[in-house]
């Protein structure tokens, strides 16, 4: 595991824990498999999966692609299976990641396996509200609070809550309408100055407002 990337991984998943949520426990695994867009089984780089009393935080040491979190209420199944060449292999459900499989040291995965199972099914407090807007210049819809990117080809097109910080997305009509709009623009490779006036204005208006 590259050790500097391993650090980075450590310092996202840590530097995501809100100020209302406990860090229960933060392990690292050596590599991963998950599947990917087609249906086939990828396999992943390493990284450190963070677990708090709200949620697990995934973060890969390969970079912030497939960095997520998502609440103890769909983790469900986390189950520690037999060695394979001196690892153990922790499978769960990870959200919009899919069903993936962490491979590590035992006593971490197993660890792991009973913090989270310990957890699963928890009932979560209401959460704080965020919504949906573009970054800047505008290639992804990002989180309006934490400004983790949400647009991701496995994720859902309208979700319910943030997979950086767990706040809750409270959508209106207009705004569904919008991001909407946004999303067909990404999909085809809109460049900014393609885009139509009133999304460029959005992005820009709500670029200014993070800068302040």
């Amino acid at each position: 595991m590259n050790g500097i990337l391993h650090e980075k991984a450590r310092q996202r998943v840590e530097s995501r824990v809100r100020p209302d949520e406990e860090l229960l426990r933060l392990v690292g695994y050596e590599r991963s498999m998950y599947p990917g867009g087609d249906g086939q089984v990828r396999p992943g780089p390493s990284g450190i999966l963070g677990v708090t009393d709200l949620r697990v935080i995934h973060a890969e040491a390969g970079g912030t692609r497939n960095d997520t979190s998502y609440p103890h209420p769909t983790t469900v199944g986390a189950q520690v299976r037999t060695k394979i060449v001196g690892l153990s292999i922790l499978t769960l459900n990870a959200g919009p990641l899919g069903v993936v499989a962490l491979f590590g040291g035992r006593h971490e995965m197993r660890s792991l396996a009973e913090t989270i199972n310990g957890l699963a099914g928890k009932e979560i407090p209401e959460q704080p509200l965020s919504c949906l807007v573009p970054d800047f210049p505008p290639s992804a819809l990002i989180c309006k609070q934490c400004q983790v990117p949400q647009q991701h080809h496995r994720w859902d097109t309208e979700p319910t809550f943030c997979h950086g910080c767990l706040r809750t997305f409270a959508w209106t009509d207009g705004e569904r309408e919008r991001v909407a709009e946004l999303r067909t623009c990404f999909d085809e490779n809109a460049s900014i100055i393609q885009l139509p006036q009133h999304l460029q204005e959005w992005a820009l208006q709500e670029y200014r407002e993070r800068m302040k």
